[in-house]
């Protein structure tokens, strides 16, 4: 499960949050 989120959420919500 982390891994898909993490993927999901390092390429879509890393630019709308600023994460990475």
């Amino acid at each position: 499960m982390a891994r898909g989120k993490h993927l999901f959420i390092s390429r879509g919500c890393a630019e709308c949050h600023g994460n990475r």
